[in-house]
């Protein structure tokens, strides 16, 4: 499966289409984005993902990138939304993203 619009968030059979890899090129925005926006978008769709405090957010904040095994717990979060909640997390990250996403 080839998804290049962002017109609508993917459905639940395509997300788990998305491999890993590309999934994670999509979620790596530069480092202040990281800080102050996708950090705690992270925080807010998969609690528990990045822990305050923990080597995970000393490597995101050092980086500006999320870890790729952090991807998965995403993925699955965005699996989990209904419809509505997707879509308007696509809208969300449109504007964050600073455009059109890829997937």
């Amino acid at each position: 499966m080839n998804i290049t619009s962002a017109k609508e968030l993917p459905m639940k059979h395509e997300i788990r289409e998305i491999p890993d890899e590309r999934l994670f090129s999509i979620l790596v925005p530069h480092q202040a984005k990281c800080k102050e926006i996708i950090l705690p978008w992270i925080r807010t769709i998969a609690p528990g993902s990045i822990p305050k405090g923990s080597p995970e957010e000393k490597d995101f904040f050092e980086s500006g990138s999320i870890n790729p095994e952090i991807v998965p717990i995403i993925r699955q979060a965005l699996l989990g939304m209904d419809p509505a909640s997707r879509t308007n997390h696509k809208k969300y990250l449109k504007v964050i993203m600073g455009g059109e996403l890829s997937f």
